[in-house]
């Protein structure tokens, strides 16, 4: 859930049944919805597009290391 200052929250439910755990997995969601930003995306759009990134880099192989795709 992203809860905004004027009182508007976003619920992102998720994309499918099977996520694989990986390391780095947090940090992967907070610097995609950095760069997502940067790119001038707000920031509703921004954490929706970084879960999505980051629900591929989760499911990108089955052991915990993961592989970025673009």
């Amino acid at each position: 859930i992203l809860y905004l200052k004027n009182g508007e929250k976003y619920i992102f439910f998720p994309s499918g049944n099977q996520v694989f755990e990986k390391h780095g997995s947090g940090c992967v969601l907070a610097s995609a919805i950095a760069a997502n930003i940067a790119l001038g995306m707000s920031l509703e759009a921004s954490c929706k597009q970084a879960k999505a990134y980051t629900f591929q880099f989760l499911n990108s192989s089955k052991n915990l290391l993961g592989f970025h795709y673009l």
